[in-house]
This record gives structure tokens, sequence and C-alpha cells, in this order.
């Protein structure tokens, strides 16, 4: 079995082979160096042999132990080994000079081998326990900054939400009261006898029109919800790209109506494949975006085009890119990054629109879950091209691509003329 004290290493300074050959056996338990000189005992100090102990002489040639010792102490990798003075120098002046250089211990020669190797191995211990109280403090000082920015990022997130809570305190107060005045006033009128059927008819569209905003209202405010609370799931499947374009076009006519914009024409852009396009991605996640895409632009645009679609970015990397453009306002460079953020609304020549500024935000937290992401080219009066990617691998594509684009004509909303 291996002796404990062969784990612990001394250092051996001393210009005497007759003294470090007496030290050498009587410290044999231990794993010693030696080094005859001072400038040699400074660079074995600090090497890879990095000494528990070192027993220093004070009388050597060109550098005596003193100097040696006070390098040592003003030596960041070495000031914390622990110095012995081993001398035939007995004077108090000698003593006290040693102690103040930084040595912990002074054994006068002719010394006893038993008090040496006490005093040894006492040093030793007391090292051990030092080295240990120092690695539990390193390890409690990076607990303690581990904790300490743990606590920080709860701090931000606690105000992140509170800043969350109050915006969208007051988003609600305005957006959802103002559908729910008018889901109240239009049903109270029905009541009315005298009222005119072509007026009755007109009351129970705005009722409907409302009823579909303040759901739509919920249903982003419960997305947001699971967002911050990490809660939001994604569920990949089999997806037909081109039948989710479909589905979007007959859903076009209603959304154009919900936003009073019957005079918007819908492009839908997608490239010549000899199969329909089946990817593995959230079907139902990827059309909560070209929904929110949509909306977007339809509140942002008041005559022209909406055009949606996707490119075959990289079919090695099989990197889809979809987009959505429109002829509507635009925005300015400095808006580009910031619409992206919860509850942030539109303000277009002193006009702030509606909405409770959720829309591009999950947009966004959705494409991001997707292992992809959303950008948007844009300029004042040219109007916005919302773009975003997901990495998916593809079940059915054809290698040969030629670009086709479909225009859905406002006679005939539901049908595509090749």
């Amino acid at each position: 079995m291996k002796n404990i004290k062969d784990s612990f290493k001394v250092l051996i300074v001393d210009d005497s082979p007759a003294n470090i050959e007496v030290l050498y056996d009587i410290l044999s338990d231990y794993t010693c160096y030696v080094a005859l000189y001072g400038e040699i005992a400074l660079h074995l100090a600090q090497s890879k042999i990095q000494p528990d102990l070192i027993l220093l002489d004070v009388m050597m040639p060109e550098m005596d132990g003193f100097e040696v010792c006070k390098r040592l102490k003003a030596n960041e990798a070495t000031k914390e080994i622990p110095v012995i003075f081993i001398t035939s120098k007995t004077d108090q002046e000698s003593i006290v000079k040693g102690f103040e250089y930084g040595a912990v211990d002074y054994i006068t020669k002719p010394f006893n081998k038993n008090e040496l190797l006490s005093r040894v191995s006492t040093h030793l211990e007391l090292k051990l326990s030092k080295d240990k109280i120092k690695k539990h403090k390193n390890e409690l000082e990076t607990l303690v900054d581990k904790r300490t920015k743990e606590l920080l990022v709860a701090k931000n997130r606690a105000e992140e939400c509170d800043k969350l809570k109050t915006a969208f305190l007051e988003n609600m107060s305005h957006e959802v009261r103002t559908p729910l005045n008018v889901i109240s006033g239009f049903s109270e009128l029905l009541l009315e006898s005298d009222i005119a059927e072509k007026d009755k008819k007109e009351f129970r569209k705005l009722i409907v029109q409302n009823t579909n905003i303040l759901l739509n209202h919920i249903d982003s405010i419960m997305d947001m919800a699971k967002i911050i609370s990490n809660q939001f799931k994604i569920q990949k499947e089999k997806c037909n790209i081109d039948a989710i374009l479909d589905e979007l076009n007959k859903t076009f006519t209603k959304k154009k109506l919900d936003f009073n914009k019957e005079n918007i024409d819908l492009i839908i852009s997608k490239p010549n494949l000899s199969d329909d396009l089946i990817i593995l991605t959230d079907p139902v996640r990827l059309k909560q975006v070209f929904f929110n895409l949509i909306d977007n632009a339809l509140k942002f645009t008041d005559k022209g085009y909406i055009k949606l679609g996707y490119v075959l970015n990289d079919q090695k990397d099989q990197n889809i890119k979809f987009f959505v453009e429109d002829t509507g306002i635009g925005l300015h460079q400095k808006q580009h990054n910031y619409i992206f953020e919860f509850f942030n609304k539109i303000k277009n020549k002193n006009k702030l629109y509606g909405g409770l500024g959720l829309g591009l935000a999950i947009s966004k937290e959705i494409i991001q879950l997707l292992g992809g992401e959303i950008w948007v080219e844009s300029s004042p009066d040219k109007g916005s091209t919302f773009n975003f990617t997901i990495l998916s691998k593809y079940v059915c594509p054809n290698p040969k691509i030629e670009d086709k684009t479909f225009l859905i004509k406002r006679t005939q909303p539901s049908m595509i003329n090749r």
C-alpha cells in the first residue's frame, strides 16, 4: 500500500552535498527534489514539480536563502509554498529576518531528526488543510457567482414579465373592449323590433367579424402565455406545403372581409414540381405563421396585392424559404427588429394601428422552434416582404424546379388561373 507521505513533494535547497544526503535519508518517506543553488531552486519551484514544502539553507553562493525566499514570496505561482529555513545561523537577527521574508519555520543546525520530521509533517498538514480551504472557497465563490447570475436572469425575467403584464393590460383595455362593445351594442340593437332586415344583416356581419377578432385575441394571449412558460409545443408530421397554400387561398376572401379590404388581390408563388412538396414539420404552426403574416399584411395594405409562397433555398441542406409580400405602408430600417417583440405596434404618420402586437412575436417563436429564422425586407411606402425559413426533411421533392406564379382574381377568389 502506498504511503500517503509519498504524495507530498519536498524541495531541498542546499549547496552542501553532505547536508543534502542527510536530509534526503531523513525524509525518505516523502518525494524529494534537490537544488544546489538558489537559481535552480527558483526554477524548480515554478516548474511542473510544484513542491508542497521547501527546506532552504541560508548560506549559499551567488544568492543566499533570504533572497531566494524573498523571490519565492514575490511570485504569484510560488508565494503559497511554505518555506522552512535550515541553517547554522543561530543569531536572533537572522531568525527574525527569516520570518520577515516569509518563512513558516526556522530550524538551526545541528538539528534533531525527530524534531525536523515533526515540523515538516506539521507544515505539510497545515498546507494540506489550507489548500482544502482554498479549494472550498473557490468552489463556494463559483457557486455564488453561478447563483448570482441565475438570480440576475430571474430578476430580468421578472422585470420583463412585469413589462409584459403592463403592456398586456394596456392593450387589453382597448383591443378586447372594442370588439366586446361592438358585439354587445349590436346584439342589443337586434332585439329591437323596428330595425330593418337590411340593417340586421349588417349588424350580424359586424357581430361575427368582431367575435372572430376577439377569438383571435384570446388565441394569441394563450399562445403568448405558453411561450413565456415554455409550454409551447411543436408536433412534426408529414405536411403538404401546396395543400396549405390552397387552404390559405380559400380563407383569404373571408380574411379580406374581416379587414374590409375587398380590393386586395392574393398572388400565390411556388416552384413548379412534378409532385406536391411534402416535408416533415408542424403544419398547424406553419399555417399559424402564414395566418399571422397575412393578417399583418392586410392590416397595413390598402391597395395592391399580397403575395405568398415558397422557394427551395438549398436542396442539399433542405432549407425552405417562405415569404409574404405586400404593397402596404412599409417600414423604416429601425423598425425591422423591434416589430418581432411582444406588444410592439407600428405607428405611421401619427396613426397607431390596432391589434395586440402579438402576431409577429409569436410567429418568430414558432419559426425558431421549427429550426429557422424570420426577417423583413421593407422601406417606407414601398411595401414589405416577410421571409422565414425552416429546416426540414424533404419527403417528396423534385430536383427540377421552375418558377411559377398564380394570380387569384377578385372576381373568382377561390380559383387558381394557371
